[in-house]
């Protein structure tokens, strides 16, 4: 991972190289700059910015893959769990107490979609 500190000072050279840029003559707000430097710059930038891109995207279809595969988990877990208790009702109620407060949460699934176990 690319440290921040580099991104941080492209940025300040960009807005230095700006605020510092000679006045263009009959333009009132227009400076002239450096147009190697800043575009070298830019591309720098670019290119730390699009690696942490791919960083985070990698990371964060690895977390779906995660809470995915941890869902599918719990449904079987409840689904081993309630064949298990089938002869006890009390039980089984207990079972789908225990999913809806604790995996169900855990896992970002709404309790009104777990009303139905």
């Amino acid at each position: 991972m690319i440290e921040k500190g580099r991104t941080d000072q492209i940025i300040e050279q960009l807005i230095d190289s700006v605020e510092n840029g000679q006045n263009v003559p009959f333009a009132p707000g227009k400076v002239s700059v450096n147009k190697e430097e800043t575009i070298r710059l830019l591309r720098e930038l670019e290119n730390i910015v699009q690696g942490e891109l791919k960083i985070y995207r990698e990371v964060n279809d690895r977390k779906g893959k995660i809470l995915t595969e941890a869902k599918k988990e719990a449904e079987e877990i409840l689904t081993q769990a309630e064949q298990n208790a089938s002869g006890c009702p009390h039980f089984l109620h207990f079972i789908r107490a225990i999913w809806s407060r604790r995996i169900g949460k855990r896992y970002g699934l709404p309790e009104t979609s777990m009303r139905h176990l």
